[in-house]
This record gives structure tokens, sequence and C-alpha cells, in this order.
């Protein structure tokens, strides 16, 4: 009966505060083998990282390491290249083009001047059928100053032709410092218009290179020599004598 009796004798007086103390004890040992799981596992995570972040270094050194390199070997090439061209002696610049003075004829008929410039340019400036064409039937009012610009593009097209055509600087430049003519290499309108490329010779030309005589006046005084450049053959094509292509 005792040893029944026992039991609930522990209940009916309270908890025994040893066992309570027991088990406070256990619940603490089992809360921090529950946080040092936890830590383990975010060292683990951080140690990873580290990890990776260490390798990400390692490649960023070793590529800068090439960098460096691939940069040394350049500066030594510029170093050796600029030695070969201090030592080279610089190229001298085009002789100046003499323009041969003709007296005014008074007259717009260039028919005894056409064959004049191809020669004095020794072949370098050349007229297509068209360009003369062209030029009978303009109404360019200024044709004395036609004259003199062909004159001067005459003596322009032997000097390019003389130095084949290594003139030590842009035709834009070369021609402007020469000459009072005014050269472009290009004419978009011109292109948008396709009215650019003309036939010569059995092959296709362009002709946007051009010299300009006048600009923002009357249209009867915008003239035009539009010619293409025959970098084989050292020529300057004309195709156009006259008035400016398109409208203004």
């Amino acid at each position: 009966m005792m040893r029944l009796l026992a039991p609930l004798s522990v209940v009916a007086r309270g908890r025994d505060r040893l066992w309570d103390a027991v088990r406070s004890a256990e619940t603490n040992s089992i809360l921090e083998s529950l946080a040092g799981e936890a830590e383990s596992k975010q060292v683990a995570l951080l140690v990873a990282k580290l990890e990776e972040e260490r390798s990400q270094t390692l490649e960023l050194l070793e590529a800068n390491e090439e960098m460096e390199s691939k940069i040394g070997r350049l500066e030594i090439d510029v170093a050796n290249l600029e030695a070969r061209l201090s030592a080279e002696p610089s190229p001298l610049p085009a002789e100046p083009a003499e323009v041969e003075g003709h007296p005014a004829t008074g007259s717009p008929d260039f028919s005894s001047d056409w064959d004049r410039w191809t020669k004095e340019s020794f072949g370098a400036l050349v007229f297509t059928p068209n360009a003369k064409a062209q030029w009978r039937k303009c109404s360019y009012k200024d044709f004395e100053r036609m004259r003199e610009a062909l004159d001067s593009l005459a003596a322009l097209a032997k000097a390019w032709k003389k130095e084949k055509s290594t003139v030590g600087d842009s035709l834009v430049s070369w021609i402007g410092n020469q000459t009072s003519l005014t050269y472009a290499p290009e004419d978009e309108p011109l292109r948008i218009k396709k009215l650019h490329e003309f036939k010569f010779e059995e092959r296709v030309w362009d002709r946007q290179p051009h010299i300009k005589l006048d600009d923002h006046t009357t249209k009867d005084r915008v003239g035009r020599i539009y010619f293409a450049i025959d970098g084989d053959g050292y020529r300057w094509v004309v195709d156009h004598v006259g008035l400016k292509l398109y409208g203004l």
C-alpha cells in the first residue's frame, strides 16, 4: 500500500526543488546545443563565402598581372616605333603647283582649252565628253573665272601626279594652301539624288569630289567642277563643268 501511495504523495506536496533544477539544467544544455549547431552552420557558410571571394581575388590578380604584362610589351613597341620614326627623315611637302597664265579670250568657248589642260597637266586632268557638253549648254555667267579655275586645277593635277598622289596633307588643305580654289571631297545631296556616278572608259566613277565657285548667290553664278579621282592612273577625271548639279 505504501509503495502505491508514494508517487501520489509527491504530486500532493508539489515539485521538488532539486528536480526542477535538474530539469532546468537539461533544458539549458539542449538550447546551447541547438545554438551551437546554428552557429556552426553559419560559420560554415561564412567560410565558404570567404573561400569563394579569395578565389575571385586570385583570378583578378592573375588577370591584372597579365594586363600589366601586355601594357609593358605595348609600351616597348611604341618606344621602338617612335625611335624608328625619329630616325627616318620627314617627307618633304609637295612642290607648289605652278599655274600657267593665259590671256583672257573674252569668250566662253573652251573648245581649244580642253586638250591644252590635259597636255599641260601631263594627262593628270582629263575631260569626259559629258563635261564638255555640259559647259557648252550651261549659263554660268563668269566664264573667265571658270577658265582660271581650270588653269589652276590642271596645275594641281600635274603636281599631284608628280607626287604619285602623296602630297603630305589632305587634298582639302593642300589645294586650299596653294590656290584660292575651294575643294570638297564629298557631296551628300548629289549622292542622295543619285547624280554622283558616271560611266567613262567602260567603268563607273564617283564624281562627288568637286571645286566650288561661289555659293549663296543667284543660281547662274554657282559654278561647279565635278570630277572623279583615279588613284591608279593618277588622274582627275572631270565629268561636269558648269553650274551646280542640283537646285539651290
